[in-house]
């Protein structure tokens, strides 16, 4: 994705969007998800289909929790058990997916 995103701002804009994935990065791995909308959308009509799959996986994962948030009334810990993770996974999952802060 960030080959195939044209830089309109050129070298500054790529510098500011890495700081911003690096910060939102889970683990020091920067993924598709922890790069800003614009590019993330941009790009997302030249994905492969592994990075397809990825994403309908990403957006499985994503409704399973918002229903088992919902299901427990946004406990945390409660959609946790139902989900059979630990709790601070579920957080991680969270903010890799754009859920939480």
């Amino acid at each position: 994705l960030l080959e195939k995103y044209t830089w309109p701002g050129n070298v500054r804009q790529l510098e500011n969007v890495l700081l911003y994935a690096a910060v939102s990065a889970q683990d020091g791995v920067i993924e598709v998800c922890d790069l800003p909308e614009q590019v993330f959308a941009r790009g997302a009509e030249d994905l492969t289909g592994a990075e397809r799959a990825v994403s309908a996986l990403d957006e499985l994962e994503k409704n399973a929790i918002t229903n088992a948030l919902r299901a427990a009334d946004n406990n945390v810990r409660l959609a946790a058990e139902a989900l059979g993770m630990p709790r601070t996974t579920l957080y991680r999952k969270l903010r890799r997916l754009g859920l939480r802060n």
